[in-house]
């Protein structure tokens, strides 16, 4: 197994750290270092910019409040240079404010760690942002081999075809990993979002070729969610706007992934457009009727299907004539109702 702290040409992990305060520098370089990453510790964001002007790194965290310039800076520097795209950036901070919080989400940070720090945490944190930067890498590695080969059409689209379909097998297991953590109902969640669109997809005549791939992409329509921090995600109250703002991005960051990864285009449509309405009132832009792709709008179906009937922090689980009545309901107005009554007449296998 790879050691959590090296890549995959076993390299270790380059980590810069940046904090005026000479005491929690000291402890992010003990910490890291105990665990095997190469870590680079700057006391000033000039120090830190002046070596990332040179050389890369693989995630970088900054104290918010720095005497020559804040965290928000360095961040707004890193996220204006194409080479560091990818890069998790994370903010160290003593506040514990939503609104700061939420602003800085918005700027382009990937997480925060809050001050006193707890070096578990940390190693928890950074190891999680680096097995996701990893599987973007080897992904990106993968696409550039895969492009160099042209001697043969046909054997290159095979292969890649499968390549591609053991990489997002790969992903969806990460992911499931990842959430089974803190929630053992994800896996499930995925499992049967990919089942209920399949036979959806059947119903509805798809050809065998749209109903495997709705099969095996479906289960990615929220991938977007490991960029929403679980303060928001797992928040057992309503959603403040400010909040449900930050909730909705999931969508973009979904697709962004999945583009990058190359994944197939498919999964990136699921992923941005499984929360439009048939009515247009949806988002992230309003489409409507038919302007939906087909594979959108049969996963937000098999998606708010299972979000009705499983328990979750907000709520208890519906029970199936409920959620059934529901469903029924929103035809025309949230859901395709063509694809409605396809799931009334498959309700049996479902």
């Amino acid at each position: 197994m790879q050691h959590p702290a090296r890549r995959r040409d076993h390299r270790p992990w380059n980590i810069v750290c940046v904090d005026d305060d000479a005491a929690n520098l000291q402890l992010l370089k003990d910490v890291l270092e105990g665990s095997g990453y190469s870590v680079h510790g700057f006391s000033s964001t000039a120090g830190a910019v002046a070596w990332l002007d040179r050389q890369d790194a693989d995630l970088i965290l900054s104290d918010l409040r720095m005497p020559d310039g804040s965290g928000y800076e360095l961040l707004e520097w890193v996220r204006g240079r194409e080479r560091f795209d990818g890069v998790p950036f994370v903010l160290v901070t003593a506040v514990r404010g939503m609104d700061q919080r939420l602003d800085s989400l918005h700027a382009g940070a990937d997480d925060f760690l809050n001050k006193p720090l707890v070096p578990l945490e940390v190693t928890a944190r950074v190891e999680s942002l680096l097995r996701m930067r990893g599987l973007a890498l080897q992904v990106q590695a993968q696409n550039v081999v895969l492009r160099a080969r042209n001697d043969d059409l046909e054997a290159k689209v095979q292969e890649r075809t499968a390549e591609l379909d053991r990489l997002t097998r790969g992903l969806v297991a990460a992911l499931e990993h990842a959430n089974l953590l803190n929630d053992h109902e994800t896996g499930n969640h995925i499992q049967r979002v990919c089942s209920y669109s399949a036979l959806l997809a059947d119903a509805l005549g798809m050809d065998a070729d749209f109903v495997a791939c709705i099969e095996r992409y479906a289960g990615l329509h929220d991938v977007g969610k490991v960029a929403i921090p679980d303060l928001i995600l797992k928040k057992a109250d309503r959603l403040t706007r400010a909040e449900w703002e930050v909730m909705k991005t999931h969508s973009y960051k979904g697709y962004e992934l999945l583009r990058a990864a190359g994944i197939h285009d498919m999964a990136c449509t699921i992923a941005l457009h499984h929360h439009e309405w048939w009515d247009g009132r949806g988002y992230p832009h309003g489409l409507a009727g038919e302007d939906i792709p087909m594979a959108a709008r049969i996963v937000a179906v098999a998606d708010c299907f299972d979000a009705l009937t499983t328990r979750r922090p907000y709520k208890e689980p519906f029970g199936l004539e409920e959620a059934e009545a529901h469903i029924r309901r929103d035809a025309g107005s949230h859901f395709d109702p063509a694809i409605v009554h396809c799931f009334e007449t498959c309700r049996g296998r479902i």
